[in-house]
């Protein structure tokens, strides 16, 4: 015969059920609890037998970017630690410390401690501004207590629209008609050489430059090959079309362009070389290559080193 004593007032209830049904309730509850506060986001750490073989995951912690930071160009993804036996994460970023507007919210991350930013920026995420993020992971237990907020910056976008006007780094509009870019290898730098037109005059006067890191933001290296050295005395104004290569053998930046008289008889290719790509270029002469007119050139250099001259 089994005997047990019940709680005073349990009978009025429960006149049928036995304590350890009670318990197996009680259970029951405090599992319903905790999948609701894993909904909330609020962890979720109930003693019970089973925790006594796994606990419920601690906190993530935040890596990247740094709390209060801009993005930089290669911060392209919220980063936090990986947390021991946590099976998922949720991550949320909103536009308050509150984070009461969430404006992303991922609860698909298994394998990854990460989340990048690539496809949210200028769809979800607002270039410039300011956002608050927060991590939590989850496991077959419960969920863990939310990180700790960080916010970030997104840096604005940087770029130029097709037929707008296209300034350099100090604000003044890029000077490089008919122009020809170059990447330099030693630099890791973009070269962008063209005819310098800011003037009254119905020709350049000179050849310019620009670096780039990005081909989108631009500084200007200045006039390289003034109109001076190439226009023979007055005979040969046109200075159009530069184009520039490095020579490999000879360690020097070449630069071949269109020279020619005000009325374009002249039509030769015009050479000059420098130990820089920024310059200055000294001027070597111009001439018809093969005895033919040269206007429209460009220069072309393949894999093997050799450069050929397409005019």
């Amino acid at each position: 015969m089994e005997c047990f004593v019940r709680p005073p007032g349990i009978g009025k209830f429960f006149p049928s059920v036995r304590p350890h049904s009670l318990i197996l309730v009680a259970l029951f509850l405090i599992s319903t609890s905790r999948e609701r506060l894993a909904a909330e986001g609020i962890c979720s750490s109930f003693g019970s037998a089973a925790d006594t073989l796994t606990a419920v995951p601690a906190a993530p912690v935040l890596l990247n970017p740094p709390a209060n930071d801009t993005l930089r160009a290669n911060d392209t993804a919220l980063v936090w630690q990986s947390v021991d036996g946590a099976r998922s994460y949720r991550i949320q970023i909103a536009i308050d410390s509150a984070l009461f507007t969430v404006s992303v919210e991922d609860t698909s991350i298994v394998q990854n401690t990460f989340l990048s930013l690539h496809h949210l920026i200028g769809t979800k995420l607002r270039a410039g501004g300011k956002y608050f993020w927060r991590v939590i992971a989850s496991d077959s237990v419960g969920t863990s207590c939310y990180s700790t907020v960080w916010s970030f910056i997104t840096i604005p976008l940087r770029r130029f629209i097709p037929g707008a006007l296209w300034c350099d780094t100090n604000g003044n509009l890029i000077q490089a008609h008919g122009g020809g870019l170059l990447y330099d290898d030693s630099s890791k730098t973009y070269y962008w050489y063209g005819e310098d037109r800011n003037a009254s005059s119905h020709y350049a006067k000179g050849v310019s430059c620009y670096s780039s890191k990005d081909l989108c933001d631009w500084k200007f290296e200045g006039i390289v090959l003034p109109d001076s050295a190439t226009n023979n005395g007055g005979k040969t104004p046109v200075v159009e079309r530069p184009k520039v290569i490095y020579n490999d053998s000879t360690k020097k930046y070449v630069m071949w362009m269109h020279i020619d008289s005000a009325d374009y008889s002249y039509a030769e290719a015009g050479v000059a070389v420098s130990d820089r790509a920024t310059g200055p270029f000294h001027y070597l002469g111009s001439e018809r290559p093969n005895n033919e007119m040269s206007r429209d050139l460009t220069l072309y250099k393949d894999d093997d080193g050799k450069a050929y001259l397409v005019y």
